[in-house]
């Protein structure tokens, strides 16, 4: 149950993380106001609280149920499905729901504003030299800029590369529901590869 949540977190923090530098470039005078710079804890929490929010509708697979064991004596509860998983029309929805909120449009977000921010940063840095000379100071904030820029470049490549695989492997189990990595599609990622 909680595996998932910190799953669906980790993509999310990246995402806050890229939409407050996003307002720390694009808008610097209304940056140290905005609510992710003011209050990062209450912005996690309601991450949290989004991501176990988003997992609750996992609850109504199962129902607990028990089973008497004859060589202990003892009454011994096990979890079983029940008709709204069996239906199965409803987790696949949610699942879809899920991947596309948590995983997918996270993704998209963090590459589509890391890449307004490193157009913002490489056209401040030309306007930059354009105005004045070559100095030192100008020098180091172009070191900086380009580190920053070097960084951002990075974050979402790391973040493409770790959840590009879990979602390219959640959109394929939407389109074939029996789509098992130990079944017959074992190969498929293989072949996707090579």
């Amino acid at each position: 149950f909680l595996r998932p949540i910190f799953a669906q977190l980790s993509a999310c923090t990246v995402l806050l993380i890229a939409v407050e530098r996003f307002i720390a470039v694009y808008f610097p005078l209304k940056a140290s106001r905005s609510y992710l710079a003011r209050f990062p804890s209450r912005s996690m929490i309601i991450l949290i609280w989004l991501g176990t929010i988003s997992r609750l509708p996992r609850l109504a697979h199962y129902t607990i149920g028990y089973e008497w064991d004859h060589t202990r004596n003892v009454s011994l509860p096990f979890a079983k499905y029940t008709s709204v998983a069996r239906h199965g029309h409803f987790a696949a929805i949610h699942v879809a729901v899920v991947t596309i909120l948590f995983q997918t449009v996270p993704v998209y977000l963090v590459l589509i504003l890391n890449i307004a921010l490193v157009v913002r940063l490489k056209s401040k840095t030309k306007r930059r030299k354009e105005m004045t000379n070559t100095s030192n100071s100008s020098t180091d904030q172009n070191c900086k800029e380009r580190r920053i820029t070097r960084t951002l470049f990075w974050i979402s490549t790391v973040l493409i590369i770790c959840i590009a695989p879990v979602t390219i492997l959640n959109i394929t189990r939407l389109i074939d529901p029996q789509f098992d990595l130990n079944g017959e599609q074992q190969y498929f990622f293989r072949i996707c590869l090579d």
